[in-house]
């Protein structure tokens, strides 16, 4: 079969029944090679019309309401209940090829947020992402949290101050939370509290010691050279141990003698654990 035209014939008559080229040259008992088969389809081939098919597929994809499907009892990657596939779509033939017994309704972008359109460019049109602001600042912030009185087991919590630090603070130091500083305590190891001493005089974790992070640099030959330091601030939204930390790093203290509590005294009184004034018993 020397003409591509003709190849291209067996090539469409063949796909309707889902069998590539190897399959289709050995049922013309080799007439044609699997090569001379996939040769005029592969022609056809462009990343132009590659992405408007992609496109074509995934919007299809999109369009389906299967958010419908099921009971509810399985769910899909995308949150869609998907276990009743078998009511909306059944084979027929013996190769397989998919109908849908019934219409399936079209997602409508305009009133449904999870309708999304894929042009040729490859990108994802949908609804613009809410943005996600905070409460604006108060004038008198509220940086510590305050108990209130007469009720022991309730604190008020300002949500406004500060600025959220990320959960990594520095490649090389470890953060952790509230059991593993509890533990840090329980092995006799140092912890230092990055705050001002303003701030450490009000309250502290016990056995906490104070070492501003405006003194860090200075102070550098006072932290353990041998075991890991525990650096904590105000909380999730305080910058003052952050700065701690990078100037320790800057100043060439080891980044696995460092461990960041990024929850601080907020989340460490929100959760009803102890503290004291700064130089009584139990502080340094």
């Amino acid at each position: 079969m020397t003409q591509n035209a003709a190849r291209r014939k067996v090539t469409d008559s063949w796909s309707e029944v889902n069998l590539g080229p190897h399959r289709v040259s050995r049922h013309l008992h080799g007439a044609v090679s699997p090569h001379e088969i996939s040769v005029p389809g592969n022609q056809h081939i462009a990343a132009t019309k590659l992405n408007l098919v992609s496109a074509e597929v995934i919007n299809a994809y999109m369009g389906l309401d299967v958010g419908v499907w099921g009971a509810g009892s399985k769910v899909g990657a995308d949150g869609t209940q998907i276990e009743k596939w078998t009511t909306i779509v059944h084979v027929r033939g013996r190769h397989g090829r998919h109908r849908p017994r019934e219409p399936v309704p079209q997602r409508d972008p305009a009133i449904d947020p999870m309708a999304v359109n894929v042009v040729c460019d490859g990108s994802m049109k949908g609804p613009a992402m809410t943005s996600i602001e905070r409460v604006e600042q108060r004038d008198d912030p509220q940086m510590v949290p305050h108990p209130i009185d007469g009720e022991a087991s309730l604190v008020q919590v300002d949500a406004t101050w500060g600025s959220i630090q990320p959960m990594n603070v520095a490649t090389g130091v470890q953060t952790i939370g509230e059991k593993e500083v509890i533990d840090h305590l329980g092995h006799g190891l140092p912890l230092i509290d990055s705050r001002t001493g303003d701030f450490y005089r009000a309250s502290t974790i016990p056995d906490a010691v104070n070492i501003p992070h405006t003194e860090a640099s200075e102070r550098i030959h006072e932290l353990d050279q041998a075991r890991p330091s525990v650096l904590f601030c105000n909380g999730p939204q305080c910058g003052q141990s952050p700065h701690a930390i990078r100037v320790l790093l800057d100043a060439g203290f080891p980044p696995e003698l460092m461990l960041y509590y990024r929850g601080g005294l907020h989340d460490w009184l929100t959760l009803g654990l102890p503290v004291v004034a700064g130089g009584e018993a139990g502080a340094q």
